[in-house]
């Protein structure tokens, strides 16, 4: 297993450096060996980087005990080991009280959508940023602030260490909830091949948090979501509608038993998440079977469930 060290990389990170040192003036080259940040692992030869290569051994299995995030200000690095399977992978995020920000980044695609049971749809409008979720009271200086300056911590073997890196956040766009915490916030990234295998999740901690804890992370391994039948979209007449139950909704879970739409679960028209269901109202059956009216809003996620007399 490899071990912990402190180096000085001649770029943002490894994935952009030439060259690794062991001092600040890029004077003496570190030795010659494998390095690796954030999942990703080179070969430094000669004082020179050889290509990238991903590397799952540096990064913590899907599917495993919560991550616990710490209440140093820091931008915390998570390389995921997603393995082979295709399918749908959940990200359970709970911000607690104090603003973070997070994102995924699988395949070269940035994934900030997420959903809360307490009030639904969280997203950035910054393109590719960080969605910041939390308590509105406890916005503090989080935008007033910005930029933020602020070192790079990466998670290996249960444990978070800085990895020499600083990175520069700009927070221009903030998601939080009216004077109350979102619990869990819950989105899903599609994995619909084998490779790559390795998931990066981001969490910009960049407020004091008072607590010895100030997040929570789960991110679960690749599955097939459960789907229901239903009609196409919008049928006439509603409840009472004679159209048929011939299409599927596939639900992404946010709460509630998994074979029932609840608010502010995902609505997608594939098992692996790629396509989230067009807006509007659909004629859903469960296995009891009851049926529901569910209506979709237009970022894919559930607003209204009635029960169909």
């Amino acid at each position: 297993m490899g071990t912990i060290g402190s180096y000085y990389l001649n770029g943002p990170n490894l994935v952009t450096s030439t060259g690794i040192f062991t001092d600040i003036e890029f004077t003496t080259c570190a030795p010659n060996g494998y390095y690796a940040q954030s999942g990703i692992v080179r070969q430094l030869q000669n004082c020179i980087l050889l290509p990238r290569e991903i590397c799952p051994s540096c990064s913590t299995p899907c599917g495993g005990s919560t991550i616990e995030g710490p209440s140093e200000i820091r931008m915390y690095i998570v390389p995921i080991e997603l393995g082979s399977v295709i399918g749908a992978v959940k990200i359970t995020f709970n911000p607690v009280n104090v603003p973070e920000g997070i994102r995924g980044i699988y395949n070269n695609t940035v994934y900030n959508e997420f959903s809360s049971a307490v009030d639904g749809y969280h997203q950035t409008t910054v393109q590719n940023g960080l969605t910041y979720m939390g308590n509105t009271a406890n916005l503090g200086t989080l935008i007033s602030s910005s930029p933020h300056t602020v070192s790079e911590a990466s998670y290996y073997n249960g444990s978070f260490a800085d990895n020499g890196n600083t990175t520069t956040v700009d927070v221009s766009s903030v998601s939080l909830t009216t004077s109350a915490t979102p619990g869990d916030c819950i989105a899903y990234i599609p994995k619909t091949s084998n490779s790559p295998t390795t998931l990066s999740v981001e969490v910009a901690e960049l407020l004091a948090t008072g607590a010895a804890i100030s997040w929570y992370l789960d991110v679960g391994c690749p599955v097939s979501l459960t789907s229901l039948p239903c009609t196409a979209v919008n049928p006439l007449d509603d409840c009472n509608t004679a159209e048929p139950l011939d299409e599927t909704i596939f639900l992404g879970k946010v709460s509630g038993s998994i074979n029932s739409p609840v608010v502010n679960d995902w609505a997608f028209e594939d098992a692996y998440s790629v396509t989230k269901k067009p807006s509007g109202d659909y004629v859903v059956q469960d296995p009891t079977p009851a049926k529901w009216l569910v209506s979709v809003g237009v970022n894919g996620v559930i607003t209204n469930v009635t029960s169909c007399p």
